[in-house]
């Protein structure tokens, strides 16, 4: 029955999606980031030598793949795949709460390669929180992999990945001197995504920093160099799920205010949807509260209110 449900939500969402897909505003940043790099592949006898030279590689291969409607498929992929580990953690109510956040609906279009890294390395987070619970060392492989794939997925990771690595050092029951392997093996799956484009861009370019300084090859040079609503959009619209998390534990309210104040220092890749990666770490939470949907869902109605007095843009 759950399976039923969560794949008449990904079709409602895919719905949703396509119909706000049709106001024809024109593309922003980071879409049209990917869709020039596109450009100045076509014209290079060898593609991969495009993609692996591109910081983040992977929503470049599915921008290759689908073109204009690659964040069509973004969103949907993604609403697919957090509902169906939301059916597994039986959070399938929580899950759907925030695919029809306006967060959602229009990040997925506006930013898709920050809704697919939001959702790994929502992935990753809450993969080390039931590890804590359980003692499950291999989910935290998993959760460490999750999150470092998040390196191929959108530059906000290297600003995010000390949470990651300091909270699974800090939170496990082990002996001090074993903390600090355990940070370096929290980054590690991180730095070997993260090596790629430099490495390719030494191998092709003769400049290994060219992926991270070059806005042609890079989507965080590229967003740095375009103008950004006000921040405070970021915090009211990341306010339900912070105050959530005050209510949720120490550990959660240091992954939670942590991931969002490290987004701070780089506006230009969140803004407005710093709260995305809060929002699905909290329909994911291993051990939901009795209060998640109650948070999630003053998310949502906080969130539309700021669309309808056009507030949020869209």
């Amino acid at each position: 029955m759950r399976q039923k449900g969560a794949l008449y939500g990904a079709l409602c969402v895919a719905a949703l999606l396509g119909i706000i897909s049709t106001r024809g505003t024109p593309a922003n940043p980071e879409v049209r980031f990917f869709l020039l790099r596109l450009l100045s592949i076509r014209s290079l006898p060898d593609p991969a030598r495009g993609i692996l030279t591109t910081s983040p590689p992977f929503p470049l291969l599915l921008a290759l793949a689908f073109r204009e409607y690659f964040p069509l498929v973004t969103g949907w992929g993604t609403a697919w795949a957090l509902l169906l580990v939301g059916v597994k953690r039986g959070n399938l109510h929580s899950a759907l709460l925030v695919l029809l956040s306006p967060v959602f609906l229009f990040g997925t279009l506006m930013r898709p390669a920050l809704t697919l890294f939001s959702l790994f390395a929502a992935l990753g987070f809450s993969a080390m929180l039931q590890s804590v619970a359980e003692e499950n060392f291999e989910g935290l492989l998993l959760g460490n992999l999750a999150f470092g794939f998040g390196a191929c997925l959108h530059p906000l990771g290297l600003w995010l990945s000390p949470v990651f690595a300091s909270c699974e050092a800090c939170s496990l029951r082990v002996p001090m001197y074993r903390r600090g392997t355990l940070a370096a093996l929290a980054l590690f799956p991180f730095l070997v995504f993260q090596s790629v484009p430099p490495f390719f861009g030494w191998v092709y370019e003769g400049y290994a920093w060219i992926s991270f300084q070059d806005p042609g090859f890079s989507l965080e040079a590229f967003l740095r160099g375009e103008s950004t609503t006000p921040c405070t959009q970021n915090f009211v619209l990341a306010l339900p799920f912070l105050l959530a998390a005050l209510f949720s534990g120490p550990l959660r309210a240091l992954i939670f205010w942590g991931i969002f104040v490290l987004s701070l220092p780089a506006p230009h890749l969140t803004v407005p949807f710093a709260s995305l990666p809060l929002a699905f770490l909290l329909a994911l939470d291993p051990e939901p509260r009795k209060g998640t949907l109650f948070w999630i869902l003053a998310g949502n109605v906080l969130g539309w209110v700021l669309v309808l007095f056009k507030f949020f843009p869209c």
